[in-house]
């Protein structure tokens, strides 16, 4: 299936286990207590856009894809990216922990990049279509590659 759509099921099963993962490194290393909305902020009008804020990342993703000629990882980055920042601007009150997750997922991915490329150190050279990407790769790791991630942390 890759070979005809440039997806394949072990990409989407990765992504579902980091982002597992992401979610608990962040409860293990701020010590935060969850809790509600409180009943009388429940009204509030910035909450009526959530389900605008819910949407905004898949429509971004079709519009820019449909429309544009970029590669799909920066279509996902811009998406999950404003998906963030909406999320923002319906809940003020977690924005520090938006930034925080994807800064910690982040640092997640390059540990778990850096230790492929130890075990594979022409990994990216063989599987990345770096002429196709912008060509910056920091620490052996494709810049897209922190832009993902990182927005996929904040989203």
């Amino acid at each position: 299936m890759q070979k005809k759509t440039g997806f394949d099921i072990e990409s989407l099963i990765f992504s579902f286990a980091i982002g597992g993962i992401g979610a608990v490194l962040y409860k293990m290393i701020t010590p935060v207590v969850t809790i509600g909305i409180p009943i009388e902020d429940r009204g509030h009008k910035r909450h009526r856009f959530h389900l605008l804020s819910l949407f905004a990342p898949p429509v971004v993703f079709l519009i820019l894809a449909l429309f544009t000629p970029l590669n799909h990882i920066y279509y996902g980055s811009i998406a999950m990216f404003i998906g963030g920042i909406s999320a923002m601007i319906c809940r003020p009150d977690l924005i520090r922990k938006i930034w925080i997750s994807g800064l910690l997922f982040t640092g997640l991915y390059f540990i778990y990049f850096t230790s492929l490329n130890m075990v594979f150190p022409d990994y990216v050279e063989h599987v990345w279509t770096l002429e196709k990407l912008s060509g910056l790769v920091i620490v052996r790791i494709p810049l897209e590659e922190y832009l993902f991630t990182f927005t996929f942390g904040m989203y």
